[in-house]
């Protein structure tokens, strides 16, 4: 009888845990799969009727020195859709893409 009463008191406990989760989980527009906790860009108040965002696609994105801009340019696009720093640009877009309220 005891261990009937512990299985249902934790099976509660777990209703109860899933509930809350969902709670939290509810204020974002998506979820975001990644490598743990990324909060690189604390501070950062998302709010308001209409939130916008803006991202430069002009070749600077490409590399973060001019030479490198130069040869990345002259690249197929595949090529510049790889590059480092854009794939930077992609992956944050994506971070605060789930934290819209």
């Amino acid at each position: 009888e005891q261990l009937r009463s512990d299985i249902e008191q934790l099976e509660q406990d777990i209703m109860r845990l899933q509930a809350l989760s969902m709670e939290q989980e509810g204020n974002s527009v998506r979820q975001h799969i990644g490598d743990g906790n990324r909060q690189y860009l604390s501070g950062l108040f998302l709010g308001g009727q209409r939130i916008l965002l803006l991202i430069d696609s002009s070749a600077s994105m490409l590399d973060s020195t001019l030479v490198n801009i130069i040869r990345t340019r002259n690249m197929p696009d595949d090529r510049k859709r790889a590059a480092p720093k854009w794939q930077r640009v992609v992956r944050t877009v994506d971070w605060v893409s789930t934290q819209l309220p």
